[in-house]
């Protein structure tokens, strides 16, 4: 996660070791996510109004994997957020999309079935 202790010195490092490697490699931009105000005003709203916004931006997340596809690391969140929002069915489907979308990639594979786990999902 970025806020371990040896996050920066190895994600700083990176695009120069596949450079090493033979490998055309570009970090991803950093998911978006609220800034300091919407996080503020997010603490301000009634439950119901919270799990609104909550769900929209899930939603939106859903809508443009299914359409653009997307980073494990996205797909993850998806399946995690889904879960948190006690909506399994469609944490399941995600689960099975990200999979199919992954086949063949052990280590991505291996990263979403810890997001599944981790979202309470049968592996």
């Amino acid at each position: 996660t970025p806020d371990a202790p040896w996050y920066d010195p190895i994600h700083g490092q990176i695009e120069d070791i596949a450079v090493a490697a033979g490998i055309n490699y570009t970090l991803p931009d950093a998911a978006p996510g609220p800034d300091a105000a919407a996080v503020a005003d997010a603490a301000s709203m009634s439950d119901t109004d919270r799990t609104a916004m909550i769900q929209t931006m899930v939603d939106g997340l859903e809508a443009r994997l299914k359409t653009d596809g997307g980073p494990v690391e996205d797909w993850s969140r998806l399946i995690t957020s889904l879960a948190v929002l006690k909506d399994m069915p469609r944490a399941n489907a995600a689960y099975a999309a990200a999979q199919a979308a992954f086949a063949g990639k052990p280590g991505d594979l291996s990263a979403l079935q810890a997001a599944a786990k981790k979202a309470g999902l049968a592996p």
